[in-house]
């Protein structure tokens, strides 16, 4: 308005559906057509009048609408585009095969086209829709045409008649039995909005959760208690399960235990911090936490994997719920890890996939409860307290999920960099893009040979980086040796600095990125897509770069040909870069 506001004109607050249409083109087609009477020898009985009806009107459809590019509902537009094709298919199809059927009766073809035709527009003018099995079924024009016209010019009418019938209803009983088959099929439930799980609701199921958690625990220590008193107690566990938005409502019912069928099926995962685990990369000398066992050793996938090949759930949006009695722990001196950011790493991003809500009793003493918050409420992690008297509280709640989208830098393109900036020795390198191709590969034979039976998944977390870092000095030790000490002419000093500037590319570069890249075309070149999703230890295809190693030439270094077998740097110590000054304080710590 010239002198105000906008004049609402058109106010709509109820949003139409194109639900509930059940009128057809096809099918009010095929019920005009059929109630006149068409020529007996084109008709027989009741069966085959109805097949060969509803054939014709599948065919000459199928024929306009293969290369219309009208969608959804008729319209103006779409009903005229349709009309002018039928005519052109009526007049095609319906042609000198019919007048010899109708003994020569031109009147009857005549009369014929024009009853198809009435019946056509008719039905354009009262439906709404297409039929839209017929693509599905389309298999229906292109296997019994063909056959019909191959054989049509060797055989008797009367012969045709009998084959094309017996071919066209065994198509229409098996494509029939597909589509009521697809018709039928579920469709897999939505994510379920996470403000749907409030106290009341979840204080049910985490009550059953806790109550099977303790008892499970107790009767451990039970027997710890009868056989060798000197063993510690269990105060920490670790109850996991996987549900559909349904049984979280059902568990009000549940009498505070669990359905058989949770036992059953191995629906519910018990753990217990595990002592003297030995696990290589775990800190063997400290107690391995039941979320490491859980996410690092296949607990969660088998639980996940069977949710959704069960019958009952499989078609249903998981919710992954965890009862920690202690809640998840972060920071916890010399440990190594902490469980918050491995549920973390876990769950962030896959909200589509899954949702995690955490509940717990109490907070260990040793334990940074904000850093716990802090990295569950990353991983869009919902947190709920027991609480004596009444329903569970809601300690952290997560409403927007956050994304693993907008990674761009990678652990190797990192360390690229670094050791690019570095000089290298002559005999090693030559031109830049021999240079390129050895570092790429050193990189990502190294990279290979510590991931390639990793446990580890997705981002960067204190315990992977520091899996990865004990793992590449292991394997820098192991690849710059004696050959690389002949081609920096036997200069020891020159091996050493190798290793130190290898060794700090690598820490520096994990410590700066969040996840690994996966080379984009091959191993020589210096060119990674960043890999936030993946398992660590399908990254390489097998077996990796490791593959190619025999095949690359050996270090000559009296004629200085370039090796892409191990790479030497021949020591320069006065060369500046723009990594000398992080270097210099890294080396400083190193003991």
């Amino acid at each position: 308005m010239a002198n105000g506001l906008y004049t609402h004109k058109l106010k709509v607050y109820n949003s139409s559906s194109i639900d509930g249409i059940k009128k057809t083109f096809q099918g009010e087609a095929y019920d005009c057509i059929i109630s006149p009477t068409p020529p007996k020898c084109c008709t027989g009985n009741q069966k085959n009048r109805t097949a060969i009806t509803a054939y014709f009107i599948n065919y000459v459809t199928s024929q306009c609408i293969s290369y219309l590019k009208a969608s959804r509902l008729f319209t103006e537009l779409s009903r005229n585009q349709l009309k002018i094709c039928l005519k052109k298919e009526i007049d095609k199809n319906i042609g000198n095969d019919f007048i010899q059927c109708t003994n020569k009766n031109n009147q009857s073809l005549y009369s014929t086209k024009a009853l198809f035709e009435e019946c056509f527009d008719y039905s354009m003018e009262v439906s709404q829709a297409l039929d839209f099995k017929i693509w599905e079924e389309f298999v229906l024009k292109r296997y019994i045409m063909g056959r019909w016209i191959s054989i049509g010019r060797r055989m008797t009418d009367s012969l045709k008649i009998v084959l094309f019938f017996t071919i066209l209803l065994s198509q229409l009983h098996s494509i029939d039995t597909v589509s009521k088959q697809k018709s039928t099929k579920a469709t897999i439930q939505s994510p379920v909005p996470v403000r749907d799980f409030t106290p009341q609701l979840m204080t049910p199921i985490f009550e059953v959760m806790r109550l099977h958690g303790e008892a499970e625990r107790d009767e451990v220590n039970k027997k710890i208690q009868n056989g060798n008193k000197k063993t510690p107690k269990y105060n920490q566990y670790l109850l996991i399960t996987i549900v559909s938005d349904e049984e979280i409502n059902q568990a009000k019912n549940w009498g505070k235990s669990f359905p058989s069928e949770f036992s059953e099926k191995r629906r519910i995962v018990f753990l217990l911090n595990e002592r003297d685990h030995g696990k290589e990369y775990y800190n063997p000398d400290r107690e391995l936490h039941g979320e490491i066992i859980a996410i690092h050793f296949g607990e969660i996938e088998r639980i996940m994997g069977d949710f959704k090949k069960d019958p009952k759930t499989k078609y249903k949006y998981p919710i992954m719920l965890l009862y920690s009695h202690y809640i998840p722990c972060a920071h916890v001196q010399n440990l190594g890890y902490s469980c918050s950011e491995e549920l973390m790493n876990y769950a962030k991003g896959r909200i589509n996939e899954f949702t995690m809500l955490v509940a717990y009793t109490t907070v260990f003493k040793n334990t940074d409860e904000k850093s716990s918050f802090d990295f569950m409420r990353n991983g869009g992690i919902n947190a709920f307290m027991y609480m004596a008297n009444g329903p569970y509280a809601h300690e952290l709640k997560v409403y927007t999920a956050n994304s693993i989208d907008g990674i761009k830098r990678t652990f190797q393109g990192e360390a690229y960099d670094c050791i690019s900036d570095f000089p290298p020795s002559k005999c090693c390198t030559g031109n830049q893009k021999n240079r390129a191709a050895i570092t790429a590969y050193f990189i990502n034979y190294l990279t290979y040979q510590c991931i390639s039976k990793s446990k580890s998944t997705r981002l960067f977390t204190e315990l992977s980086r520091n899996q990865l870092k004990i793992c590449l000095k292991k394997e820098i030790d192991k690849n710059i040796g004696d050959d690389c000490v002949q081609c920096s002419r036997k200069n020891t000093e020159s091996l050493k600095a190798t290793k130190t500037l290898f060794e700090f590319c690598f820490d520096r570069s994990i410590e700066v990125t969040e996840s690994l890249g996966k080379p984009r075309t091959n191993v020589y070149e210096p060119d990674w897509v960043p890999c936030p999703n993946c398992n660590w230890n399908v990254i390489y295809s097998p077996p990796g770069p490791k593959s190619d190693k025999n095949k690359l030439p050996k270090v000559i270094c009296a004629n200085s040909v370039n090796s892409m077998e191990s790479l030497c740097s021949f020591y320069e110590q006065h060369k500046e870069s723009r990594y000398s000054k992080p270097f210099n304080k890294w080396f400083a710590t190193i003991p």
